[in-house]
C-alpha cells in the first residue's frame, strides 16, 4: 500500500512540475503573441487592394465600360468589403498571462482531492495491501498452507469486508480439514459480493456444509442444494455430491447418473479422472449387487 501512496505522490510531484513550466512560460508566450499581433499587416494590405481595386473601377468609368451607377455600386461594395475585412482582423486585447490561474490551480488541486476520496470509498487499495501480503509470503520461503492462513486471516481481521480475502482462505481452509471454517469463509464471499443466487458458489456452500457434518445429509445442506437445482438443474458440483451420497447409501445407479451429469459439466481434469474412476467403481459395485440378487438400496441423498 505504501508504494501505491508513493506512485500517486510522485505522479502529483510530475503533473506539478508540468504546470509550473507552462506557468513560467506563459509570459514568453504573451509577449511572442504581442509581437505577432503588432507586426500584422493585415490591415494595411487590405487599404493597398482597396485603392487598387477602385482605380480599377474609375479606369473602367473613364473608358465608359461601367455606368456611373454600375461604378457607385461596385464602389459601395469594394468600401463594404474592406469594412468587413477590417472589423474580422480587430483583435481584442490579450489577456495578462497569469489571469485566471488561481481557479485553474484550485480546479486542479480539487481534482486531485476528489480522485483520492474517490479512490479510498470505491477503489481496492485492500486488494493492493493483500496483492502486497502475496508477495511477501512467497519472497519469505514460507509458502506452506498453515503460513498462508495466517497472514490472510490477519488480512481478513483488518479488511473483513473484502470478498477477495475470504475467497483465498476458502480453499486453504477446505484443503486443510477445516471445513466448519471454510462454510464460514465461503458464506462471507457469497454475501460480500451478493451472490445468493450463484448456483457455482451455492454448489460449492453445500459440500463444504457436507464435509463440515462428517459427511452426514441435514435438512440445510439438501435446502441449500434444492436452491442450486432450481438455479441450475446440471450444475456438475451438486451432481458430484449427490452422486457421492448416493454411492455411500448403495444406490449405485444414482451414483452413477448424477456423476453422468457431474461429467458432463466438469471441465477439471484432474476431477474429470476422479468422477470416471467414481463411475467405473460404482459400475462394479452394481454388477456385483445384481449377481448377488440384491436391490440397489433406496437413496435418501436424492433431492425431492
Amino acid at each position: 500500500m505504501l508504494a501505491l501512496w508513493i506512485g500517486m505522490a510522485v505522479l502529483a510531484a510530475v503533473f506539478a512540475l508540468f504546470a509550473l513550466w507552462a506557468w513560467r512560460l506563459a509570459p514568453q508566450f504573451a509577449q511572442a503573441q504581442q509581437r505577432f499581433e503588432q507586426e500584422d499587416n493585415t490591415t494595411a494590405a487590405n487599404v493597398r487592394i482597396f485603392y487598387t481595386r477602385l482605380a480599377e473601377l474609375e479606369q473602367q468609368r473613364d473608358d465608359q465600360t461601367l455606368s456611373a451607377q454600375q461604378f457607385e455600386e461596385a464602389r459601395l461594395d469594394l468600401e463594404r468589403s474592406l469594412l468587413s475585412d477590417s472589423t474580422a482582423a480587430h483583435k481584442k486585447a490579450l489577456a495578462g498571462p497569469y489571469q485566471g490561474s488561481l481557479w485553474w490551480s484550485l480546479a486542479i488541486v480539487a481534482a486531485m482531492v476528489l480522485a483520492v476520496v474517490a479512490y479510498l470509498n470505491t477503489g481496492s487499495s485492500s486488494n493492493v495491501e493483500l496483492y502486497g501480503v502475496r508477495q511477501s509470503i512467497e519472497q519469505s520461503g514460507d509458502t506452506s498452507p498453515a503460513h498462508y492462513i495466517e497472514r490472510f486471516e490477519a488480512e481478513a481481521k483488518r479488511h473483513p469486508g473484502n470478498a477477495d480475502v475470504w475467497a483465498l482462505l476458502y480453499p486453504l481452509y477446505r484443503d486443510s480439514g477445516r471445513y466448519q471454517d471454510a462454510v464460514g469463509a465461503l458464506s462471507k464471499v457469497i454475501t460480500l459480493r451478493d451472490a445468493q443466487h450463484d448456483p457455482a458458489l451455492l454448489a460449492e456452500l453445500a459440500q463444504a456444509k457436507f464435509f463440515a457434518s462428517g459427511r452426514v445429509m441435514n435438512s440445510d445442506i439438501a435446502a441449500t442444494l434444492n436452491e442450486v437445482k432450481r438455479l441450475d438443474p446440471r450444475q456438475p458440483t451438486m451432481h458430484s455430491l449427490l452422486g457421492f451420497t448416493d454411492f455411500t447409501q448403495g444406490n449405485y445407479q444414482g451414483a452413477i447418473d448424477h456423476w453422468r451429469l457431474a461429467l458432463a459439466g466438469q471441465s477439471n481434469n484432474a476431477d474429470e479422472t476422479t468422477l470416471r474412476q467414481g463411475i467405473a467403481l460404482a459400475r462394479q459395485r452394481l454388477a456385483q449387487a445384481g449377481a448377488n440378487g440384491s436391490p440397489d438400496s433406496p437413496s435418501n441423498g436424492n433431492l425431492r
